[in-house]
């Protein structure tokens, strides 16, 4: 049959080639994760939680041009209490 072509190509193997999507909100190219929102639009990670959270769309002076990523604590290392 006819299918709608869809804006990037699933059929590429194991996923390490990079995609060509940008953030409808926001316009970024950079994300852990793509999310898609209430339209089914593809939003980065930071918007799709941010709007889940707040309920309106992350404002674009929020974008970031590096993501970032919370250090791991090693191991063994007992969590710190905080009081």
């Amino acid at each position: 049959g006819d299918e709608p072509k869809q804006p990037f190509d699933q059929q590429s193997g194991n996923g390490t080639k990079k995609v060509d999507m940008s953030c409808t909100n926001c316009g970024t190219m950079t994300t852990t994760i793509w999310r898609r929102n209430l339209k089914g639009e593809m939003v980065c990670n930071a918007c799709g939680l941010y709007y889940k959270l707040h309920g309106v769309n992350r404002p674009v002076t929020m974008r970031r041009d590096t993501i970032h990523t919370r250090r791991r604590r090693p191991k063994g290392e007992k969590p710190t209490r905080h009081r």
